[in-house]
């Protein structure tokens, strides 16, 4: 919200609050370009300061319109390849009672909009494949306009591009008949001008490195995790695999027992020989937007789940309408719709639920570490080092400054932490303990050493104030965080 925020007003995409931080400046090619998230969520923001409103409450409202806006897509996408209503709810239904959809339509982040965006794009290459014999093949130029189309999603997030790369690829050539390599060259040469403009651009901008002033070192953490780049590690797919089957189980249970029941069904049905086993079209198409999300996407974020599920949900919807027919499907959507209501209607939150407790604890616990800085001359602000979960709080504050932990993971340059502190006149430290798990960010060894040698706590209260290591789906919220408040000596 804050970087978008400053990319409507200034133009670049920056964190204002990052000092010591590349980020201050910019995060470069890849990720400064995000206009269509700076447009919904920037916008708005850039009317309203942050010190009048909760920003984070302002990015919910956007997220929510956007979530109600991909229930509608998926069933219309679903109603337009199935020509059934009943089909198109369930599909609804499958999204809408799923922890990831729960989860990122109730946050701040643009999860949803590339949801969106990879559903819609799934949906108009499905429809570009029924009318294979009934258009001309596509030429070089329509070959070219896909790809610099799909290129130009870059502008939504880098992760729509990785969602539909391939089988936006996959699409040309199926549609280019005889012609397959001049489509090829053709498709290819669309990321080439794409990203030619967008350096351009970019440069005029101030913005010449792909992620920014730090971007080798500081993103080396984010490329580690794209299973692709080690496609030939049995390990590491191993391992993403088993990542992947445990966020399923934790956020997308639906999907495991929609799909359990339709590999049953397919497995009789195929054994007394009364469907067809050829793969359509559409299905290769899917499978190939599903191979980008597992191999292109990092598995690490649990958010990341949300890109792939509506996808999915049309995927449940075909093979539903190939699977059964008249009341069999009626009876069969009707099953299944139970445990999916169940599980549903089990993790709806209460009206003052475990992260409404989670939020107000922690709102009150940075307001009264704030009351207990000392402020000598009404005209300086302290300022105040925070980490995210009382940026929000920090920057409500008007009598103090906030600086973000952001260049621990992207430096402007190396230094130790002890110097950045001292050279941005940091005053205050505000640092989340956690027993759960103590290094759950990688800034905390670094800042919670340097408070070590030159920080004295001030101030510590315990509570719940994170979901760090907790589920907003159990009771039990375990054992409790510490916000403490720390005075850099002079």
């Amino acid at each position: 919200m804050i970087e978008f925020r400053t990319q409507i007003l200034h133009g670049v995409f920056r964190h204002p609050y990052a000092l010591g931080s590349s980020l201050a400046n910019g995060s470069g090619l890849v990720l400064g370009n995000m206009w269509v998230p700076a447009i919904f969520y920037g916008i708005p923001a850039s009317f309203v300061g942050p010190e009048k409103m909760d920003i984070v409450l302002l990015g919910r409202t956007v997220t929510a319109i956007f979530a109600f806006t991909l229930l509608v897509a998926v069933y219309e996408i679903v109603r337009r390849v199935t020509s059934d209503r009943l089909i198109g709810m369930f599909c609804v239904l499958l999204l809408l009672t799923s922890r990831s959809f729960l989860l990122t339509s109730h946050s701040a982040r643009y999860d949803i909009l590339n949801a969106l965006a990879i559903v819609i794009g799934v949906y108009l290459l499905m429809r570009g494949t029924k009318w294979n014999s009934l258009r001309s093949p596509i030429s070089m130029r329509r070959a070219f306009m896909i790809g610099l189309a799909v290129t130009a999603s870059m502008i939504i997030t880098v992760h729509v591009t990785l969602c539909l790369a391939i089988a936006s690829f996959i699409f040309v050539l199926y549609r280019s008949d005889q012609k397959k390599i001049i489509a090829a060259i053709g498709f290819c040469i669309g990321p080439i001008v794409f990203i030619s403009i967008l350096i351009g651009i970019s440069i005029l901008r101030g913005q010449s490195t792909l992620f920014g002033s730090a971007g080798t070192n500081a993103f080396a953490f984010n490329l580690h995790d794209i299973p692709a780049l080690r496609i030939y590690s049995r390990s590491v797919q191993f391992a993403n695999l088993a990542q992947r089957w445990k966020t399923f189980s934790a956020f997308g249970i639906g999907y495991l027992i929609v799909f359990g029941v339709q590999l049953i069904a397919a497995s009789i049905a195929f054994l007394r020989n009364k469907v067809p086993t050829k793969i359509s079209p559409r299905a290769v198409i899917i499978l190939a937007v599903s191979f980008s999300w597992f191999e292109l996407e990092s598995a690490a974020p649990t958010s990341y789940l949300i890109y792939i599920l509506p996808v999915l949900s049309v995927a449940a919807g075909l093979e539903l309408m190939r699977l059964a027919k008249g009341s069999l499907r009626t009876w069969l959507i009707a099953a299944t719709s139970i445990p999916l209501l169940v599980f549903g209607f089990l993790d709806i939150p209460g009206v003052h639920g475990r992260g409404y407790r989670i939020m107000t604890d922690n709102y009150q616990a940075v307001g009264a570490a704030l009351s207990e800085i000392e402020r000598p001359d009404s005209n300086a602000k302290p300022l105040v080092l925070a980490f995210n979960p009382a940026v929000h709080e920090v920057l409500r504050d008007t009598t103090v400054r906030l600086m973000t932990t952001h260049f621990i993971e992207f430096p402007a340059k190396a230094e130790r932490v002890d110097s950045v502190l001292c050279n941005q006149g940091v005053q205050y430290v505000l640092l989340y303990r956690s027993a759960i798990k103590p290094d759950y960010m990688r800034e905390i060894g670094p800042i919670s050493d340097a408070m070590k040698r030159i920080g004295t706590l001030v101030w510590e209260r315990p509570g719940y104030f994170t979901d760090i290591g907790r589920s907003y789906f159990h009771s039990d919220l375990s054992t409790p965080d510490t916000l403490q408040l720390y005075r850099i000596h002079d």
